[in-house]
């Protein structure tokens, strides 16, 4: 299960700060910076838009909501900018966090999860898929039991994307190469279509966002390139 989770650096502590009225009108007119720790067109870049959608109608004084993507780092590159922000509640985040960085102590890692406000929390689902065509050929879920040596991708070594993988994969006793070397999602799934790696996951909304919005035409391609499907 992957967590996409909103952080402000001080957007509730505004919000009790602020008698009512005051509050619309410190917003009125402004612009919040929404961070995502991840590239554009990932999960949790395409989950963070929805949500800076509709967001300033739940803010009083309907401030315009601008994202921000910076990527790299497992997501730590961004939660770091988002820690050195003013605290002035017009810098707030929307990340997927690396909670196994902050466990094991990273020190790349500058400000701990812990000590942002949390705001709200949304999960999603996750979806391993994998290319039909890896051999000798996949029908069903239960053929990855044939599969061997395929390259599985995923985000960096200590990320709970590359952690959900490898122990599942390694539960079912199941022999491959893993590759855990991507800034995001969407480059996964992108090295997947080119046959780079066979096997990665996801979280369900932002890959079945990233598939249904496609033109016809694209789609059209992406048969013809044989376009991995989930096997479960």
């Amino acid at each position: 299960m992957t967590r996409k989770i909103l952080l402000a650096a001080a957007l509730l502590a505004l919000a009790a700060m602020f008698p009512q009225g005051a509050e619309a009108q410190f917003y009125k007119g402004k612009t919040i910076t929404m961070i995502v720790n991840y590239p554009a067109g990932g999960p949790t870049d395409l989950e963070g838009r929805i949500v800076g959608l509709h967001l300033p109608n739940h803010i009083p004084g309907n401030p315009t909501i601008v994202v921000k993507n910076v990527g790299g780092a497992g997501g730590i590159i961004g939660s770091n900018q988002l820690g050195e922000a003013s605290p002035n509640g017009e810098t707030i985040g929307f990340f997927t966090l690396d909670i196994p960085g902050q466990v094991m102590g990273n020190s790349s890692m500058k400000t701990k999860y812990s000590d942002f406000v949390l705001v709200a929390g949304v999960e999603s689902p996750l979806v391993v898929y994998m290319r039909k065509d890896t051999p000798p050929g996949l029908n069903s879920a239960a053929d990855l039991m044939k599969t061997r040596d395929f390259k599985a991708l995923s985000l960096n070594v200590q990320n709970t994307n590359t952690l959900n993988q490898a122990l599942a994969l390694d539960l079912l006793g199941i022999k491959y190469h893993a590759v855990p070397a991507y800034r995001g999602l969407k480059e996964v799934e992108t090295a997947i279509l080119q046959n780079i790696g066979q096997l990665a996951n996801s979280s369900l909304s932002g890959w079945a966002g990233s598939v249904e919005r496609l033109s016809s035409g694209y789609r059209r391609a992406a048969r013809t390139r044989r376009r991995p499907r989930p096997t479960s």
